[in-house]
């Protein structure tokens, strides 16, 4: 059995010295105080297994594992760790049998693997440990803090325990390689479709086209001898012609200057009377503008002294009115200050008299109450006198008797009752003040719980919130990786089609390859013009063959070019010099009509974008082509136009001059234009996606951090909502205990006072009885004397209040009158006020009208407007002037204008007749050169070669009607590639070539399929088969671990064993199954311990690393944890490193760790089998 036998570390985190530990067999427990470096025996394990998380072993960055130093030591630059594996058994796949695994690290950054003291990869370290129950995710190495991710792990995270037992990592591992392989399979078969799809139609295409060129050359030979001869006559007869017409143009030109002199002199006289007329009509627009303002000025004045007439008018109509209110307001004011005088002199009346009736009241009142308190002062104190000695006589009586009975009973009994009363309200008071303090501990710590139960909820739903998150972002990165994947392969594709120069011809292709070594090669017209994706289609229709024409920078570099076709027999090649390349453009009646369209349209050349230097070039080739949207588009404009000019449309449909259409579907991607399109567009893709990925990598990022924080955080708040709770259930128990003591007490405490509280009252002294009887007698007597007088004392009071509620009556009535008056004065001086108030305001507006009146003066304003109407008059007859002498100047013009006309129409219709000349000269000099260039251009002769053994023919018209045959039968033809014969040939064995590839790689993905198929029953049925017996032997290590309960393994999808996660369902003793994260931490530690155990009893680790797993168990579960870990180790291997004496008590060796020097761990070793043989000795 393998098993671990040494460990060998220097430089890795507080090993500063070389450390060499030695195992054995069974249990061997690591101990010693906090801080002094037993965790990182796990970490170094761990790392030495490949684990690359730095976070994992507690670290930030990968050379935190390097000792980093102390106050005493400099820190080291490397760090190793090495294991030592007893191998005896072969089951490692190493033929030794010991295995050595080395890993070491430079503080650089750099790293090595070892195997066997020979340099290695991570991948074979990896690969060897596959299945074997080792490894950085196998289950042989538990943490503290993985005892409990255990539990909260996803269900589908937890599959890797299983797996790792049922040794199908190495299954899952083949599996991905092949579905990488398949991935491949079915992209490079993607990449092969692609290109087959595109030769598919070129082979068809190049086979049409090789079978017409073969026709091609039969029709070309037979046409060239009379078509050579035909072009010979033409250019004799356009020489005459071209002569016969300078002669015209040369006269026209003579006439049109001689009548151009005579419109000069017209110009100048009629220069000078437009300035006279400019001249008075400034003078004539300044006089209409006096004339307009005078006129505006009369009519304002007009309008002031009507307006001032009613003003007036309606001022001293107000002003009357204002004199008459002012009368009205006097005479009110006078009648209400007469109103106001008599009614203070009332208020003052009534005032007088209610101080008479109160003065005569208040005496009456004096002598009633003198003669009442003469006797009943007296009385009233006897009164009260008699009743206080009656209950003080009654009291006393009741007093002495329950004295006397109280004397008889009172003993020994007494003082023990008060001295036992006295102790238990002592007791009682300290107990409600225990109490009370529990109570408000209690109610803190049940707000501490809820608060932390609400945080952790909270937190939870957080955390999963941010997983999805997290999953979601990592999906996005992912799918964004891999579309650029694609889109780059695409690219790579496409621009090595473009730079092998693959759909051009032979001969295009052939100087476009050699343009670094040929002068003056500027590109082909297709990669020279760039147009919006919507018109590539309409760019590439119209430019057909043209689109492979190479752009030369001049006459003389075509030429070199064409000779090295020739000599190198590589094809055949049209070449556009740009020293000789002329533009065309629409003529002008065309242009006209363009003006009038009828519908929406694009001349073709303001949509193609190109370098101004080819500017000819397109001006060429694309000037006369017109762009629509539709073919219905293009009829009507066709239409409008007289079928004179080229018209497509964006899908590719095309109406040539005269009428012709073509038009239908077109495979894509097959042109030049295309594939250039289709470059830029991914180019332009690529790099949006690249900004967006790394966008995409940044979120996952920090959304991947998020969680790991918010896992952080939910661990602390269990670890503080657990602490709470036990500490809290205590304090109940202690409250529960205190109360009920208290209730006893206070049962207690209120019999012994019902007991002791009577006595004390009873010691009181007694009243003297007879001597308060003695007085009481005296006062009865004193009240009967006084009560004789009573009844005529009484009717001399009465009379005296009767006439005391006569005076109250009297003031009553005589104050309510006084009340109206003083209101009723109150109103008639607000009157007063308010009276006095407008009449201010009326002589305020008399003073205005006053003052407005004698500011119009009607006449002053008559007089000016007859100045006004005077200055009209002046305006009106040099207005007159003015008008007549413009009519005269109006007349001159309109005599010189007329002969102006006449000769300007004489001008027109020689310049017309020049132009046309003119137009017809350039004609025939196209012509001409139309001619000389197609002798040389199609046939490869010269004019003046062939005219030295020229005849003139006699049957020319024969000659061009067999020209013009053969010219349609070649037109009928269509588009000629001379080249087919041989590029048919190579690409249609490059054609077969791709197809035997197609076939090999459909094999070959169903071959990796099938394997795929058979590692996933494998997988499922291995899964299966350990998930059962793990599940069955998890039921009893439970029952065993907790001493009842019971628990089980749950598939999430029972039927998918590939896939499905695993729930785990426990139910301690006493408890109902319920969620796992109610389990107290103790709890959750044993469930997960005894996971691991079954696992272990299924598939057995050579060794595993419990890093104090056992610290949240009580006692009594650590000696059951400790015992069932003792007969495990029959049959592997387990390093412990614990605090708890229950563990160390069942190890065979204990392995201390100290830190003697600050910063840097020793290491001390017991042999405990060895220790109780010596002990025995």
């Amino acid at each position: 059995m393998v098993y671990l036998k040494t460990i060998e570390s220097h430089g890795f985190k507080s090993f500063a010295d070389k450390v060499t530990i030695q195992f054995d067999r069974g249990v061997t427990g690591v101990v010693g105080p906090n801080g002094s470096g037993k965790s990182n025996i796990t970490d170094a394990i761990r790392w030495v297994l490949g684990e690359q998380s730095a976070k994992t072993i507690r670290g930030t960055t990968m050379q935190d594992v390097i000792f980093s130093g102390t106050d005493t030591r400099k820190p080291l630059n490397s760090a190793y760790v090495k294991l030592i594996l007893s191998n005896e058994s072969r089951d490692l796949k190493v033929d030794k049998d010991e295995v050595h695994i080395l890993r070491k690290l430079y503080r650089s950054g750099e790293s090595e693997y070892y195997l066997n003291n020979e340099k290695c990869r991570l991948k074979e370290i990896t690969e060897l440990f596959m299945d074997s129950g080792l490894g950085k995710n196998a289950y042989n190495i538990i943490s503290q803090g993985e005892v409990d991710q255990v539990l909260k792990a996803k269900p589908e995270d937890r599959r890797h325990l299983i797996e790792e037992a049922a040794g199908v990592m190495k299954y899952k591992s083949r599996k991905k390689e092949s579905e990488k392989k398949l991935d491949d399979t079915i992209e490079n078969l993607s990449r092969v479709n692609d290109i087959i799809k595109e030769l598919s139609s070129r082979v068809e295409q190049l086979s049409h086209e090789s079978a017409v060129a073969k026709e091609y050359k039969a029709l070309y030979d037979e046409m060239k001898e009379s078509d050579i001869a035909v072009t010979v006559f033409d250019v004799e007869s356009i020489n005459q012609k071209v002569k016969d017409i300078q002669a015209e143009i040369e006269s026209s030109e003579s006439e049109v200057s001689r009548t151009q002199d005579k419109i000069l002199q017209h110009n100048t006289e009629m220069q000078r009377l437009e300035e006279n007329e400019m001249r008075l009509s400034e003078d004539r627009r300044d006089a209409q503008q006096a004339l307009l303002q005078a006129t505006r000025q009369s009519e304002q004045l007009s309008g002031n002294i009507r307006l001032y007439k009613e003003r007036k008018e309606n001022q001293s109509k107000a002003a009357s009115e204002l004199h008459d209110d002012k009368e009205k307001l006097v005479n009110n004011i006078n009648k209400s200050k007469e109103t106001i005088a008599s009614l203070e002199d009332e208020i003052k009346a009534l005032k007088q008299s209610i101080q008479v009736d109160r003065k005569e009241k208040k005496n009456l009142g004096n002598t009633l109450e003198s003669y009442l308190e003469d006797d009943a002062s007296e009385t009233e104190s006897l009164r009260d006198e008699f009743f206080e000695l009656s209950v003080k006589k009654t009291t006393a009586e009741n007093k002495e008797k329950s004295r006397i009975e109280a004397l008889e009973r009172r003993d020994s009994f007494m003082s023990a009752q008060r001295e036992k009363l006295n102790h238990e309200e002592r007791e009682l008071e300290s107990i409600i003040d225990n109490i009370q303090s529990l109570e408000e501990v209690l109610e803190k710590e049940s707000s501490t719980i809820e608060a932390l139960s609400n945080q952790l909820i909270q937190s939870e739903q957080s955390q999963e919130e941010k997983n999805l998150a997290m999953t979601e972002a990592k999906d996005k990165v992912e799918a964004a990786v891999s579309y650029m994947a694609k889109q780059r392969d695409r690219l790579e594709m496409l621009e090595n089609i473009a730079d092998s120069y693959q759909g051009f011809y032979p001969g295009v292709r052939a100087v476009l390859s050699k343009k670094d070594q040929l002068n003056g090669v500027t590109g082909a017209v297709s990669e020279l013009f760039s147009v919006a994706k919507q018109y590539v289609t309409a760019l590439d229709t119209a430019l057909g063959a043209s689109a492979q024409n190479i752009v030369m920078d001049s006459e003389e570099d075509a030429k070199q070019a064409i000779q090295y076709l020739r000599n190198a027999r590589q094809g055949f090649a049209t070449f556009l010099p740009l020293n000789t390349i002329k533009p065309r453009f629409l003529s002008q009646d065309i242009e006209r009509a363009l003006g009038n369209a009828p519908v929406q349209f694009h001349r073709l050349i303001d949509i193609v974008t190109f370098n101004d230097k080819n500017r000819a070039v397109a001006e060429h080739l694309l000037a006369n082509t017109l762009v629509t949207e539709t073919i219905e588009d293009a009829t009507k404009l066709a239409r409008a136009l007289k079928y004179r000019v080229k018209i497509v449309t964006t899908n590719g449909d095309t109406l040539m001059p005269g009428g012709a259409m073509s038009g239908g579907s077109k495979a894509k991607g097959t042109s030049v234009l295309e594939t250039k399109n289709e470059i830029e567009t991914i180019q332009n893709n690529l790099k949006r996606y690249e900004a967006e990925t790394e966008a995409f990598k940044a979120d996952y990022q920090k959304k991947e951090e998020d969680y790991a924080t918010t896992t952080e955080k939910n661990n602390e708040l269990e670890s503080k909502l657990s602490e709470a709770r036990v500490n809290h259930d205590e304090n109940r128990q202690s409250l529960m205990a205190k109360t009920m003591r208290r209730d006893t007490l206070q049962n207690s405490i209120e019999s012994l006072k019902s007991t002791v509280q009577p006595i004390e009252e009873d010691n009181e002294a007694s009243e003297d009885i007879d001597e308060i009887e003695r007085q009481l007698e005296a006062i009865r007597s004193r009240l009967s004397m006084l009560n004789a007088s009573d009844e005529e004392k009484r009717q001399t009071i009465e009379k005296m209040n009767e006439q005391i509620r006569t005076l109250e009556r009297n003031i009553d009535s005589t104050t309510i009158h006084l009340n109206h008056k003083e209101e009723d004065l109150s109103e008639a001086l607000e009157l007063l006020e308010e009276h006095q108030v407008r009449l201010e305001r009326i002589e305020i507006q008399i003073e205005a009208l006053s003052q407005d009146l004698s500011s119009i003066d009607i006449d002053a304003l008559k007089a000016e407007q007859q100045s006004k109407d005077k200055e009209i008059e002046t305006l009106e007859l040099e207005l007159s002037d003015i008008d007549v002498a413009l009519s005269d100047i109006k007349r001159q013009l309109k005599s010189y204008e007329q002969s102006k006309e006449e000769a300007s129409q004489k001008i027109d219709a020689l310049n017309q007749k020049l132009r046309s000349n003119t137009g017809q000269f350039e004609k025939l000099n196209t012509q001409l050169e139309t001619k000389l260039s197609y002798l040389e251009s199609e046939y490869k002769t010269t004019y003046e070669k062939e005219k030295e053994t020229f005849e003139v023919p006699t049957d020319i018209d024969e000659k061009r009607k067999r020209i013009r045959l053969h010219k349609q039968a070649i037109e009928e033809l269509g588009p000629v590639n001379l080249n087919a014969i041989e590029e048919f040939e190579t690409v249609n064995t490059r054609y077969e070539f791709l197809r035997e590839q197609e076939s090999d790689l459909l094999e070959a993905h169903s071959t990796l399929t099938a394997i795929i198929k058979d590692m996933d029953e494998e997988v499922s049925r291995r899964f299966k088969e350990v998930y059962d017996e793990v599940n069955m032997h998890f039921k009893e290590v439970f029952t065993e671990m907790f001493g009842g309960g019971r628990a089980e393994l749950r598939l999430t999808e029972p039927e998918n064993y590939l896939e499905s996660g695993i729930e785990i369902l426990a139910e301690p003793p006493g408890k109902r199954l319920s969620s796992l994260s109610l389990l107290s931490g103790g709890e959750r530690a044993l469930t997960t311990i005894s996971l691991l155990f079954s696992i272990l009893k299924v598939r057995v680790s050579p060794f595993i690393i419990l890093d104090e797993v056992e610290a949240a168990l009580d006692e009594a579960n650590v000696i059951r944890y400790a015992r069932y870990l003792k007969e495990l180790s029959k049959d592997s291997q387990f390093i412990v490193i614990t605090h708890r004496k229950g563990t160390m008590e069942y190890s065979d060796r204990l392995f201390g760790l100290t830190m003697a020097e600050r910063g840097v761990t020793t290491t001390i070793s017991v042999d405990l089998n060895n220790y109780e043989e010596m002990i025995g000795e």
